[in-house]
């Protein structure tokens, strides 16, 4: 018998758990983004993604309410080395609120 669920044998692709972490933040399911962002910061080996993934990871904690992860992720993002493609420094603009 074949299971359709993934397991911890069976690692999702980080394409596939990016793409589910941006949907579920697109929709306001910030706890369950997270999640996601969490399982790919696991498995990512770029660090453009990797500090991509703590960005965002960052955004959802601070919806929550959790503004002390939030700063955390951001400060690692930044160490990483994000920017944003049009040269905004989202990150300096989001620590500052």
């Amino acid at each position: 018998m074949t299971s359709t669920h993934y397991s911890s044998h069976s690692p999702i692709s980080v394409i596939s758990l990016m793409d589910t972490a941006e949907q579920v933040f697109d929709q306001a399911k910030y706890e369950l983004s997270i999640q996601y962002y969490t399982q790919a910061i696991a498995q990512i080996n770029a660090l453009a993604n990797l500090a991509y993934a703590l960005y965002m990871r960052g955004c959802a904690y601070k919806e929550i309410g959790n503004k002390d992860k939030a700063r955390q992720d951001w400060e690692s993002a930044q160490k990483l080395g994000f920017q944003h493609p049009w040269g905004i420094n989202l990150i300096a603009q989001a620590l500052n609120d």
